[in-house]
Parts: structure tokens; sequence; C-alpha cells
């Protein structure tokens, strides 16, 4: 079995805006494989073909992947960054036209920076660079805030067939990969320290559409996935054939109430490189 994380989808307010921010601030590029794709695809530099930021367009408000969990707005989305030098030029860039969540900081040995900026949809994104940061600008985690760590993290073992990489030393958070990835590869970091007291209709918004997909290898372990996941009673949206590029897919919910897509036949994940 092949089942890795491909793409992340954030219900956007102005596509437009969107679009310039995760360009021109996180150096992506428009790897939609259709000319008039209503819902653009943007990736990382050398990703393509790999991960995909999908922007859907149509949310009403500006709003988080979990907006009454707790008061303060959380981190979705980061970036590293090549250098120091090139970290500070994004900061005056964007200090000047973006809300800043978290202000330039260094830690006390200087090995690493970092800063959190709310995207035009109010999303919390962070850039930082460190000694391993990536030797370009380019997406490298997703960050969801869990009730319960351990539940939320063998969730994603056991269904998205991830690892986990390493636990946070500092704060109760653990980074999970997909089983062919290491550790420059997309994370998925999973958070228990600040909404533990959430209650589950907290949690859920249904009016937003973002979500996390992952791709498996043939549609039989798709169908597997499917049946296990509709017995479990997890499954929001049933299984249907879609007009390219969304090809076969279902929804379902992990253990906080996010939407998580599983599909196939996807050009993202593996066995697609780019076009």
């Amino acid at each position: 079995m092949s089942t890795t994380l491909t793409h992340m989808a954030l219900h956007v307010c102005d596509l437009e805006a969107s679009l310039d921010f995760y360009k021109g601030w996180g150096d992506m590029v428009d790897v939609s494989p259709l000319a008039d794709q209503k819902s653009p695809w943007l990736s990382s530099r050398g990703d393509e073909g790999k991960f995909a930021l999908v922007l859907v367009p149509g949310a009403t408000k500006p709003g988080k992947t979990v907006p009454d969990c707790d008061p303060e707005p959380k981190t979705c989305l980061g970036f590293s960054v090549e250098t120091k030098q090139r970290l500070k030029q994004i900061y005056n860039q964007v200090a000047a036209k973006a809300p800043i969540v978290q202000a330039y900081e260094e830690t006390a040995d200087g090995a690493r920076a970092s800063f959190r900026v709310e995207d035009p949809n109010g999303y919390v994104v962070e850039f930082w660079t460190s000694a391993q940061a990536a030797t370009q600008t380019r997406l490298h985690n997703v960050a969801l805030q869990s009730r319960n760590m351990t539940v939320s993290r063998d969730f994603y073992k056991d269904w998205g067939d991830m690892h986990v990489l390493l636990y946070g030393k500092t704060t109760q958070s653990c980074r999970l990969v997909s089983n062919d990835s290491d550790v420059r590869a997309l994370q998925l970091i999973l958070s228990g320290s600040a909404a533990e007291a959430a209650t589950e209709e907290a949690c859920v918004d249904v009016r937003d559409v973002s979500h996390m997909g992952f791709a498996v290898d043939s549609r039989e372990e798709l169908e597997k996935i499917y049946k296990r996941a509709k017995a479990n009673d997890l499954v929001t949206v049933d299984m249907v054939d879609m007009d390219a590029p969304a090809g076969t897919l279902f929804f379902m919910r992990d253990p906080d109430g996010y939407t998580v897509e599983f599909s196939y036949g996807q050009p993202l994940g593996a066995g697609y490189g780019p076009s």
C-alpha cells in the first residue's frame, strides 16, 4: 500500500489576493493541470507533481481551519526560507501589507529565526529558517491543533500511512511524514497544547471546505479504505468519480473534525512528476 499526503486545500475569500500572497511571499508556482482551473494548485519549486496548496474560492468571511476552538489564531502552514537575510527581507516587505501575528525573532543561540503573519483569509503562516532550512523558500509543513494529540497521531498513522518523524521538545506536538519521505519532506504537525478543552461541536465548521488530501496507488485500495471508513461512520461525502483533475475520491473526518480526502487518479503524489 502507498498512501501519500499530496495536498492541502484552503477555503479562501479573495482568490486573487491569496494567489498574490502565496506566489509572492511563499515563492510558489501555479501547477494547475487545467487552463481554466477554478481552484488553482500551487507548488513550491521542485515539488511540482508531489504536493500542492489548493485555493478553493467561495469562503464568505476570513476564517481559520478550526475557527471556534481557541480565540487565538493558529499556524496552519509553514514555509522554510534559505537564509536569515532572505527571511528578514520577506518580513520587512510583508509587515507593511499584512497583519503580523509574531514579529521577527531569533532563538537565544541564533540557530532559528521566524515570524508569523496572517494571509488574506486569516490563516496564520509561519516563515522560518534554521540549519535544516531548504535551499529555497518552500512549503514545509501543515499544522493542526488537536484535542488529543495521541488519538490524532494514531489516526494519521493508521489511515494516512504516516510515521512520526519526531516529537516536540518544548511543546506537546509531533511531526509526521508520509512513509516514503524524510525530514525535508512536507510535515504534518499535530499539537495538543491549546485545544484540549474544546468540544467536538465547536471544532467543526461545516461551511469550511479546507481539507488535507491523501492519494492512494490504486482504485482497489481506495475502495478498501472507503469501506473501512464507512463501517466506522467516518465518511462525510461518499465516494464519487469526478472530472479531471479530481479523480475518484471521498471525504471523511479525523478525530478533531478536520476534513480529510482520499483519492485516486489525481496528478499528484507518488508516480506523478512535473508536466
